[in-house]
C-alpha cells in the first residue's frame, strides 16, 4: 500500500511539472501572436521555442524554425536568418542526427559570405567543431574552432569600433580555445593542451570584469590536472588550489567534488597520504550531501585508489565492493579499472583465488570494450558515409548545370580513374592471394605445433589416471602425492599453452586494443611479481628485484604486463635450483636475465619464428610451447619497440626492450 501511495505521489508531481511546462509554452506562443513584441523580440521567441520543443516534439520545432525563416526573409534580416540555421544546425547536433547537422550550418554560411556579421559566423563554426569533434574528425575539428577564433577576433574589433561590450566575444574566446585543448588531450598531446589552456586562462585573468561562470575554476582545474599528467608538480598545485577555493567560494559542490578529487590525486602523486586522504574523505562528504549517484561513485574511486596506494587493501576493498554493484555493464572503462584494482587487492590480502576471479573479470572487460570499439568505428564509418552521400547529392544538384564539354571531360577522367582502379584491383588480388597462401601455410604449421603440445600433456594426463583409477587400492599416500603433483604440473603447462595461444589469437585478430595512456609501470605489476616471487620460492631461485618506486610509461598496460609476466614466468621455467632471476626496470628500459640454461645461436634465431620447432622443458620438466615470446615480441613491437635478446648457453640469457616515459 505504502508503494502505491509513493507511485501515485510521483506521477502526481510529474504531472503537475508537465502542466507548469504546457502552461510556459502556451505564455510562450501566446506573445508570437500577441504584437507586444518587437523584431528583435520575435526572433529570441522563436528561438526559444524551438530549443524548448526539440526534446519534446521535434514537429513543432520543426514549425517554429520554418515560422522564423519566413519572418526573417520578410523582414529581410539575413544576420537573423543565418542565426536561425546555426541554431537548427546545433538542434540536429544534440539530437545526434549526424547527416542534417552539415546541411543547416553550410546554408547558414552562404548567407555570412561576404557580410560582417562575425558573431554569427563565429558560432557557425563553434558548431562545426563540436560536430567534427563528436567523429573524431580532430583535424577539421580544429580547423572550424581556429576559423572560430579569428571570426570572433573580428567580431570584438568590429564592437570596439561601435563602443559596445565585448564580454559576449571573450567569453566565446575562452570557450573555443578550451575545446581546442581538449581535442589536444583527447589525443594525449598534452603540451599543446596546456599551451591553450594557459592561454584561456590568460584571456580570464587579463579581463577580471567579465563573468566567465564556471570556466573561471574548471579550466584552471583542467590545466593543474594536465601539468600532473605531465609531471610538472610545482605549477599543478597552485592552479589546484586556486580552482579549489574559487569552486568553495561559489558553493558550486558538483564542481567542489572534482576539484578535492584532483587535489587528493596530486597528493598522491607526491606519497603524501595523510593529504590525499584528506581531500578524499572531503570529497565523499561533498559528494554525499549533493545526493547525485554521479558524483558519489567519482568521490569513492578517489578514495579507493588513497587506500590502494597506501596498501590498506582491506579498506580499499571495503569501498570498492560497496561501489561495484552501482557501475552499469555498460560502462566498460570502469569496470575494467574496478576489476584490476580488486584483483590487486585481494592479492594484496592474500586471497588469490579472489584476485584471480577479478583478473579473468578483467580480461574479460578487455575483450568486450574491443568489440565495442568495433562497433563505434563501424557506426562512424557509416555517419561519415551518410554525410558524404548528402554532400555527393549537393554537389550532383550543382553538377546538372554543367556544361557537355564539361562533363564529357570528366566521363572521360572518369574512365580513367576507373582503370586506374581496376589495374589497382587486379594487383591487389594477386598481392592478397599471395599473402594468404602464405598465411594458410603459417597456419596449418602453427595448428601442428599447438596439436602436438597440447595432446602430449592432455595423453599422458589420462594414462595416468587411469593408472591410479586401475590401481587405486595398491597406493599410498606419498606415491598419490608424487602423481598429483606430476598432474597438476602437466595442467598447469596446459593453461600457460592455452592462455598463450588466446593472447596470440586476439593479437593476430586485432582483437586485443591497444590502448596507450600514461600509467605507473610498477604500480602494475604489483600482483605479477608477488606470484613470480612465490613461483621462484617453490623452486629454490633467487628473485633480484631493482625496480624505482614509481615508473610512469606511455603504454598499454595490459599488454606491458603480458610481456613482463611471460618473460618472467620463463626466466624461473629455464633456471636450475639455487639460480637467480632478475627484474630491473631504469628509466625506460626494462630487463628481465636469468642464470639458467640459455640457448645456442640456432635456437635465438628461430625463436620468432612459427614454423620452427622451439619448445623445451623447463628444467623441472615444465612444459611449454615457445608461442609466449612471440606473443612478446608482437605486443612490444606495438608500442613501437623492439625486443632484444642476449644468451650463451650453459650460462643464461637476458631479454630487454624500451618504453616511451
Amino acid at each position: 500500500m505504502k508503494n502505491l501511495l509513493s507511485i501515485i505521489l510521483v506521477l502526481f508531481v510529474a504531472m503537475q511539472a508537465q502542466a507548469q511546462i504546457n502552461e510556459k509554452l502556451l505564455q510562450m506562443e501566446q506573445k508570437l501572436t500577441d504584437g507586444t513584441l518587437s523584431e528583435a523580440e520575435m526572433y529570441v521567441q522563436y528561438g526559444d521555442l524551438m530549443f524548448e520543443y526539440y526534446g519534446i516534439d521535434i514537429a513543432k520545432t520543426q514549425h517554429y524554425f520554418n515560422e522564423a525563416i519566413a519572418f526573417a526573409k520578410k523582414n529581410k534580416n539575413v544576420e537573423s536568418e543565418a542565426r536561425i540555421l546555426t541554431d537548427m544546425g546545433y538542434i540536429h547536433f544534440m539530437l545526434k542526427n549526424n547527416d542534417s547537422v552539415l546541411f543547416f550550418l553550410d546554408k547558414s554560411l552562404k548567407l555570412l559570405e561576404g557580410k560582417e556579421f562575425y558573431n554569427e559566423e563565429c558560432a557557425n563554426y563553434e558548431v562545426r567543431g563540436m560536430y567534427f569533434s563528436r567523429l573524431y574528425d580532430h583535424e577539421n575539428a580544429i580547423n572550424a574552432y581556429l576559423k572560430a577564433l579569428e571570426a570572433c577576433e573580428k567580431d570584438k574589433e568590429q564592437r570596439v569600433r561601435n563602443k559596445q561590450p565585448i564580454d559576449r566575444c571573450l567569453i566565446s574566446k575562452v570557450k573555443v580555445l578550451s575545446n581546442i585543448g581538449d581535442i589536444y588531450s583527447q589525443t594525449f598531446n598534452y603540451e599543446k593542451t596546456i599551451e591553450y589552456y594557459l592561454e584561456t586562462i590568460k584571456v580570464m585573468d587579463d579581463n577580471p570584469n567579465v563573468d566567465f561562470g564556471r570556466l573561471q575554476y574548471q579550466l584552471r582545474g583542467a590545466l593543474g590536472g594536465h601539468y600532473m599528467y605531465a609531471k610538472q608538480y610545482d605549477k599543478a598545485l597552485p592552479l589546484l588550489e586556486n580552482a579549489y577555493k574559487l569552486t568553495k567560494a561559489k558553493e558550486d559542490n558538483s564542481a567542489l567534488v572534482y576539484a578535492l578529487g584532483r587535489l587528493s590525486k596530486y597528493y598522491r602523486d607526491v606519497k603524501n597520504f595523510p593529504k590525499a586522504l584528506q581531500y578524499a574523505k572531503e570529497a565523499i562528504e561533498i559528494a554525499e550531501k549533493t545526493k547525485l549517484p554521479r558524483l558519489i561513485d567519482n568521490a569513492e574511486r578517489s578514495l579507493i585508489k588513497v587506500y590502494g596506494e597506501m596498501k590498506d587493501y582491506k579498506t580499499a576493498l571495503y569501498y570498492a565492493e560497496r561501489l561495484l554493484p552501482r557501475i552499469e555493464d555498460s560502462n566498460l572503462g570502469a569496470l575494467r579499472e574496478m576489476y584490476r584494482n580488486m584483483g590487486m587487492f585481494y592479492a594484496g590480502v592474500g586471497n588469490i583465488d579472489k584476485s584471480a576471479e577479478f583478473f579473468d573479470k578483467y580480461d574479460d572487460v578487455i575483450s568486450k570494450m574491443s568489440d565495442a570499439n568495433l562497433q563505434n568505428a563501424l557506426q562512424e564509418a557509416k555517419v561519415k558515409y551518410e554525410v558524404e552521400q548528402k554532400e555527393q547529392e549537393h554537389q550532383a544538384e550543382i553538377s546538372r548545370h554543367k556544361t557537355r564539354q564539361a562533363i564529357f571531360i570528366g566521363g572521360l577522367l572518369m574512365a580513367a580513374l576507373l582503370l586506374t582502379l581496376l589495374i589497382y584491383l587486379l594487383r591487389l588480388r594477386n598481392r592478397r592471394n599471395s599473402e594468404l597462401a602464405e598465411m594458410n601455410a603459417t597456419k596449418d604449421k602453427f595448428f601442428n605445433i599447438i596439436s602436438h603440445d597440447l595432446k602430449n600433456p592432455a595423453i599422458a594426463q589420462r594414462n595416468a589416471l587411469q593408472l591410479l583409477l586401475s590401481n587405486s587400492e595398491n597406493w599410498n599416500t606419498e606415491l598419490l602425492t608424487k602423481y598429483y603433483s606430476e598432474l597438476l604440473k602437466s595442467a598447469d603447462s596446459q593453461v600457460a599453452l592455452l592462455y598463450n595461444l588466446l593472447n596470440w589469437a586476439q593479437v593476430q585478430t586485432g582483437r586485443m586494443p591497444y590502448l596507450p595512456a600514461p600509467f605507473d609501470l610498477i604500480d602494475a605489476l604489483q600482483t605479477d611479481i608477488v606470484i613470480i616471487q612465490n613461483m621462484a620460492e617453490q623452486k629454490g631461485i633467487t628473485f633480484n628485484i631493482d625496480i624505482p618506486q614509481k615508473a610512469i610509461v606511455t603504454g598499454d598496460d595490459n599488454m606491458l604486463t603480458i610481456v613482463i609476466r611471460n618473460l618472467l614466468t620463463n626466466a624461473v621455467k629455464f633456471t636450475n635450483a639455487g639460480g637467480s632471476v632478475s627484474l630491473n626496470i631504469s628509466q625506460n628500459c626494462i630487463s628481465i636475465s636469468d642464470t639458467g640454461i640459455g640457448m645456442t645461436e640456432e635456437q635465438q634465431q628461430n625463436l620468432f619464428h612459427i614454423d620452427k620447432k622451439r619448445s623445451r622443458l623447463g628444467t623441472s620438466g615444465e612444459q611449454g610451447s615457445g608461442l609466449g615470446l612471440i606473443v612478446c615480441k608482437e605486443l612490444v613491437e606495438k608500442h613501437g619497440s623492439t625486443l632484444h635478446i642476449e644468451s650463451v648457453e650453459g650460462k643464461g640469457s637476458k631479454f630487454w626492450f624500451e618504453i616511451s616515459p
